[in-house]
């Protein structure tokens, strides 16, 4: 599903609650600037922290789906939302990091869970079976 991008264009893969199903929850600013692109594979391991997801940098694959940043004036408001402070670095609840997906192989920013935030419930790949037919194989190009 790709819309002939530059190579410039920057990416942002999700997997909690900025996917669509939710993403008009965030307001108008960050729906105008995020364009879908279409879905892909991530490496972390994704956890449960008591009803929100998070995902660690370490081995697993994460469903995600992935968006076109439109305008960098979406990041001060995804990045308020994430509670990511770039002062705190990798200690921030969350922090955005930029990540080559494994499918399609783009780069993209990902919002990790913080290394000094508890761990909650670790998934694994068959509780997420139940995507949509488009996610796999069909996926990004």
């Amino acid at each position: 599903m790709g819309y002939g991008l530059s190579e410039k264009a920057a990416f942002l893969a999700v997997y909690g609650s900025l996917r669509r199903r939710t993403l008009a929850k965030q307001g108008f600013l960050v729906q105008r600037n995020l364009r879908f692109h279409g879905y892909g594979l991530l490496q972390g391991l994704l956890f449960f922290q008591d009803g929100y997801p998070g995902v660690l940098e370490q081995p697993g694959v994460v469903y995600v789906e992935v968006y076109c940043v439109l305008s960098e004036a979406v990041w001060a408001v995804l990045d308020r939302y994430e509670g990511w402070n770039p002062s705190l670095g990798r200690r921030a609840f969350f922090y955005r990091k930029k990540v080559t997906l494994l499918h399609p192989a783009v780069s993209a920013w990902v919002y990790f869970l913080g290394r000094e935030i508890p761990r909650g419930t670790k998934t694994s790949l068959q509780l997420f079976t139940r995507r949509p037919a488009a996610w796999f194989p069909q996926a990004l190009t």
